[in-house]
């Protein structure tokens, strides 16, 4: 698994309606709704024009359609709308245009399999990082990716060219070109180049350009359930957020893994060991990824989660009995109250040895979709510890530190 550039991609809730007060879902691990190009306008059009002082980027999207957020980028002389993935590492787009240039097979950019960064042990060990680099159709540089653990793949040729970020924030980078890269849409990834081999090895356009010295090496995201949100790249926006930020180490520089110590429901714990959140128990850890729309744990997790829900607090709507949110079912606002429900809190370690407490209300995990329904933004998947994805994001502004290897919340404003 860890050779996946993006190992979840955002997830989608697809409702089929089985009765007046209840509807059963399933979760799976999906692409984005696909946009045509009327929504696609609708959504993007003069989005360039939007840009703000500095380099504080609009965002487009929200939490449960189209389930996942959206940057607009210049490559070359096009415009771009790229979903805006931390749990990934490649720029990949459906078109590309006439200023960019092919990469040969035989080049040594496509030659490159170990990252830029790796470190002298791992250089030395390890002649390819997953394979030799191979050629495509046309004798350029081939290139295959993954996301959401299979559920999405990408694949294609390996092209160079200007890319801009915001206005005046420009550098030249390899992207790829693939037919199937998430239905219209491309995807950028802010993950780090340890991610970007595939086989060839890429260096993101945020590493390029911090590189150049165009941007300091970290940028924050702020995001909102229905209205988009704001990334801001190479600084930090005091206006997006309340007191000051806790900032927490990062296990490994790969994704965005922070030590998560325990998790409360209410004022329980779920008294999972440590190391099942850890990337030395498994590859994956636990991460912040904004290209995934709820939350995930994996299987013991959530049931120790779900165990403290229907131990505690049965007697709300949707926790015990047959049909539950935890099997997949909906319930109308009509039996469901939020306030009423308890915090999903993530303790985690910060990077002074505290530890930091980052509740997630359950205005946040228990999804509003159509219909007047509220579906549970909580799902088990084998072979992770736990991923953060926008469910939880929404609720704070997040500050991915590359440079110091850390991580920083504050409440949004």
């Amino acid at each position: 698994m860890p050779r996946l550039a993006s190992l979840f991609g955002a997830f989608l809730l697809l409702l089929s309606v089985t009765c007046v007060l209840s509807v059963h879902i399933n979760i799976g691990r999906q692409s984005p709704r696909v946009l045509s190009q009327e929504e696609h306008k609708a959504l993007y059009h003069s989005q360039s024009l939007r840009r703000v002082a500095g380099n504080s980027i609009p965002l487009s999207g929200n939490i449960y359609d189209p389930g996942a957020y959206f940057m607009s980028i210049n490559i070359g002389n096009q415009q771009h709308t790229v979903l805006v993935d931390t749990g990934s590492s490649n720029l990949v787009v459906p078109t590309t245009p006439s200023s960019s240039s092919k990469l040969s097979c035989s080049s040594d950019e496509c030659q490159q399999c170990t990252p830029a960064n790796a470190s002298a042990s791992w250089a030395s060990n390890t002649t390819c990082v997953f394979g030799k680099p191979t050629c495509s159709s046309d004798d350029g540089c081939y290139f295959a990716i993954t996301y959401g653990g299979g559920g999405t793949f990408s694949d294609g040729t390996l092209y160079s060219d200007q890319v801009c970020l915001a206005q005046g924030v420009c550098v030249t980078s390899t992207y790829g070109y693939s037919l199937n890269s998430f239905g219209g849409s491309g995807i950028i990834g802010f993950a780090s180049d340890y991610n970007s081999c595939n086989p060839t090895c890429v260096p993101t356009p945020l590493d390029n350009l911090v590189a150049a010295g165009t941007v300091p090496n970290l940028f924050g995201m702020c995001i909102t359930p229905d209205n988009g949100g704001t990334m801001t790249l190479g600084e930090i926006d005091s206006t997006k957020y309340i007191g000051e930020l806790a900032y927490a180490p990062m296990e490994v520089d790969r994704w965005y893994n922070i030590y998560i110590n325990e998790i409360y429901v209410g004022p329980y714990p779920i008294g999972a060991p440590v190391s099942a959140y850890r990337t030395t128990n498994d590859a994956i850890g636990a991460f912040v990824d904004s290209g995934t729309t709820v939350i995930l744990a994996g299987p013991l997790i959530y049931q120790l989660i779900v165990q403290q829900f229907q131990t505690n607090y049965c007697q709300l709507a949707g926790i015990c009995g047959n049909n539950t949110f935890f099997d997949s079912v909906c319930f109308s606002e009509k039996l469901v109250n939020p306030d009423l429900y308890p915090n999903i809190t993530f303790e985690i370690s910060g990077t002074d040895g505290s530890s930091i407490q980052l509740p997630v209300p359950a205005s946040s995990y228990l999804m509003k979709v159509p219909l007047g329904r509220y579906c549970l933004g909580l799902a088990s998947v084998s072979g992770i510890g736990v991923v953060l994805g926008d469910v939880f994001m929404e609720n704070y502004y997040v500050v991915f530190d590359r440079a110091n290897l850390q991580l920083g919340f504050a409440p949004v404003s």
